[in-house]
Formats: C-alpha cells, structure tokens, sequence
C-alpha cells in the first residue's frame, strides 16, 4: 500500500512534532504493509512552509529509517490550502507537485463550489492536475457532491482520507466520504496521518474495511494501484485510466 496524504515531517506543521515521533509513525505504516509514503506538510498561511526546509528534512528523516532499518520510500509533496492553489505563482505551486504533476489542496469546511471550480482549472491549465484532500469535510459538497465531477472533468483527483472512512467524525462526513467511494467518485484514500497514536495509520485496517462494504478491487485501486500510479508517473502523465 502507499500513503499519499501523512505529515510525517517533523517540525514542519501540526504533524510529527520531532524526529522519534516521524520514525514511531514510519515504523508503524511499515509495520501494515505500507511501502511508501507522500510526505504533505502543510503550505498555508498558519503554516508557511519552506520547500528547502522539507527537503533538508524529508533527508533526515530518510537517513534516520535506513539506519534503523525501516523500509519505507518517501516521497515529498505538499497540503496546500485553496488560498494558495489560487493565489501563488504557478511555478512556485509547481514546486510543491508529486512528480511536478499533482498538486495536493485541502478541501476546508468553508470551501466554496466556486473556488474548487477556479482551482481545477487553474491548476489544469498549467499542466498539472489537482488532488482534492478531504472534500468529504466540505459543506458545499455534503450538499452537492456533482461539484467533484466538474472537478475531475477537468482531470483533479479525489482523495478521502482515513478518519472519515473509520473514525469518529460527524455523522454527514463519513455519510459524504462513502458515498463518494461507493459511486466511484473517490481515486485515493490515504491516512492524513499526524501522530503515531490512533488509528489513522492502520491503512491495513482499512482496507478491509472498504473491502467489505465496497469490494477488495476498490480497497487495492484506492490504497495500492492508484497511489502507484501518482509516485511513478513521469511529467504529463495522466493517473486516470491508466
């Protein structure tokens, strides 16, 4: 399986909080079957993340694991709130890619239709395609989730993260969260993980969880075949169909 939504940098936001605290969280998704990771500190206003700080410590981290011997690829990308997927350059968005291809960008509580519509396009016509993290958490699409299909018309991705699918959340939260997974409307989930307590990291739960309400062929594309797809594709891949 592959993460592609986990604060497991330390220091960098509200996740990891030092280095034992990254290697406990990386040796339990090790430890579910987890073979790699999409590291996604957050890049917001409350959390003005700099790209050469990541890197710096995204190799810290890496060089921790091998000497203990946790096998786990890591991969850097970012959480970028839809303030910024609007308003910062495209290069510097760029920066902030999966494979210089998918951008990540929290869905927040208080997102409009309007700015997830302005976002898709924005970002597809840079060449790049957006991953809505969380949408299940957004009023607007609770309300109408069609708002996703404009969305991934313009080739954005979806991504429901763990606590919605297993955790305790509001009840039109998980409502909104398997729906989109039962329609098909879904193309990741992923822990959003950002502590090694909990739940969030058992992906290995998890997937018998949806494979049980949703099939273990939407279990494997959702955790395993989608996700490898998004860390091995070259520039200008297409993650849909393939």
């Amino acid at each position: 399986m592959i993460d592609t939504h986990c604060h497991l940098l330390p220091g960098l936001d509200d996740g990891a909080r030092s280095l034992s605290e990254s290697v406990s969280m990386a040796r339990r998704l090790a430890g579910c079957g987890v073979t790699a990771v999409v590291c996604t500190p957050h890049v917001s206003r409350q959390f003005p993340t700099r790209r050469d700080r990541a890197v710096r410590t995204l190799r810290e981290l890496e060089s921790a694991l091998d000497e203990l011997g946790i096998r786990l690829e890591l991969k850097l990308a970012a959480e970028v709130h839809p303030r910024n997927a609007l308003q910062l350059d495209v290069d510097e968005l760029r920066t902030w890619t999966l494979n210089g291809r998918y951008l990540i960008v929290e869905l927040l509580k208080e997102t409009r239709a309007g700015e997830i519509d302005s976002i898709a396009r924005r970002v597809a016509d840079a060449g790049m395609s957006a991953v809505f993290a969380h949408p299940e958490r957004c009023h607007e699409i609770q309300a109408d989730s069609a708002i996703l299909e404009r969305a991934r018309e313009q080739g954005a991705l979806v991504q429901v993260v763990a606590p919605s699918l297993t955790g305790a959340v509001p009840s039109i939260v998980a409502r909104t969260a398997w729906e989109l997974v039962s329609a098909g409307a879904a193309d990741l989930v992923a822990s959003d993980g950002h502590r090694a307590t909990g739940a969030r990291l058992r992906l290995d739960a998890l997937a018998e969880v949806i494979a049980t309400r949703a099939g273990r062929d939407t279990a494997e594309t959702l955790l395993t075949h989608q996700p490898r797809v998004l860390i091995a594709a070259p520039n200008g891949s297409n993650a849909k169909g393939n």
